[in-house]
């Protein structure tokens, strides 16, 4: 019989799995509920509130640390065995002045926000209430969790936080649709504003001084010139400039917003070292064009910085999952890489997946985001069967996870 058959026939875990499907309509309910309430990357602290009162009520004593991630800790029987964490986002891409209503039309339910990652904190809360229901003894540690800053400019400070400062094993981060797929690597990125200053003065009376804008174009330019990889996928883009007050002045700032990603932490390095010297070329380069006594300076600041990383396709978290999905008939789907929370775990060589909630949506970091609940218990469900194979439960199996060796 396979472990998680065994886990499956166990009281106390059939007795969880049934409470999850009962759940169903409460789990939708706290959904609509939070999504409404904004959650800017940065700005999360009105969900933090609301998500630690959730968890409360049920009886748990939330943790909020210093940057705004909400947790609680259900101590395993074992205090030496593995800890394992399953996390939802709290923030979402939108910005707090944009409306908030969900709109539901033939069982089809609209909201900015309302897949990434709202369902993700409902299905953390419903396993939290089973925890509770089923009274279920892990033997490793098991921590639920909101984080904050998974989105943008969030730059992953609330996964960074949490690994800075717990020990963590294993994470799951439910942070996709589709209940038989499974995401494993992580795609990194560096993010920069680069800013180039001068003088600036009357576009025809000052005529010949070094222009900032005219600076950050050079290094536009040559920046297009270069090629990403296909293997491993490689990309960059500057995508957002400013500058400048009029058509007929000489600015004295211009910047740039600068995106570089690679699936291989190796590519990342190589193609950020090479932009950054394109912009640091581009500052001379204006100045000595003019042979002005006025120069060109440059300012970089990073603005975001998500470690790339990979994982067997044959190892630990997708065999765990494959054998969950398994007495469901299914096998698992592994998704293209992705930059998600997690990152960290995976450049630190923690074992992490992302795994589907329930339902399917669409639309996603759009405002015309939808969900539909069709149905939506098989996401925790199988969530909570790999969480408990990962920790092991009391009298059935052991730990499938090791402690990780810093």
């Amino acid at each position: 019989m396979k472990t998680v058959e065994k886990l499956m026939e166990t009281p106390a875990v059939a007795q969880a799995l049934d409470f999850l499907k009962s759940d169903t309509e409460h789990t939708l309910k706290e959904q609509l509920e939070i999504v409404q309430i904004p959650a800017p990357s940065n700005d999360e602290g009105e969900r933090t509130a609301d998500f630690a009162r959730r968890l409360t009520e049920m009886g748990y004593e939330p943790t909020i640390d210093k940057v705004g991630n909400v947790y609680v800790t259900i101590p395993g029987t074992d205090p030496a065995a593995p800890t394992v964490m399953v996390a939802g986002h709290l923030d979402t891409v939108f910005p707090r002045s944009l409306p908030l209503e969900v709109k539901e039309e033939n069982g089809v339910y609209r909201c900015p926000g309302i897949c990434d990652d709202t369902r993700a904190l409902a299905e953390v809360l419903s396993l939290a209430r089973a925890f509770r229901q089923a009274d279920l003894k892990p033997v490793g540690t098991v921590i639920l969790c909101g984080n904050v800053g998974e989105e943008g400019l969030g730059d992953l400070r609330g996964v960074k936080e949490l690994f800075r400062t717990l020990e963590i094993d294993a994470f799951i981060s439910l942070d996709h649709w589709g209940v038989d797929e499974i995401l494993l690597d992580a795609t990194g990125s560096k993010r920069y504003k680069v800013t180039y200053r001068a003088e600036g003065g009357h576009s025809f009376g000052a005529f010949g001084k070094p222009n900032p804008i005219h600076a950050m174009g050079r290094a536009i330019h040559s920046i297009a010139q270069l090629h990403g990889l296909k293997e491993p996928k490689t990309t960059f883009n500057v995508g957002v400039v400013s500058g400048g007050t009029s058509i007929n002045s000489i600015p004295c700032e211009a910047s740039m917003l600068i995106d570089i990603r690679s699936n291989s932490a190796q590519e990342l390095a190589k193609l950020e070292a090479t932009i950054l010297e394109m912009c640091k070329a581009a500052a001379p380069a204006e100045t000595e064009h003019w042979n002005h006594t006025d120069s060109v300076k440059i300012d970089i600041e990073l603005l975001g910085d998500r470690p790339a990383g990979s994982q067997p396709h044959d190892g630990l978290m997708v065999n765990t999952f494959a054998e969950v999905l398994s007495v469901f008939g299914k096998k698992p789907v592994i998704s293209e890489a992705g930059s998600t929370d997690c990152n960290v775990p995976v450049s630190l060589g923690v074992p992490a997946a992302v795994l589907g909630y329930g339902g399917t949506g669409g639309d996603c970091h759009n405002p015309d985001e939808w969900y539909q609940p069709d149905p939506n218990y098989p996401g925790p469900q199988h969530t909570l069967l790999m969480l408990l194979l990962l920790t092991g439960v009391e009298g059935v199996c052991q730990p499938k996870v090791e402690k990780h060796k810093k």
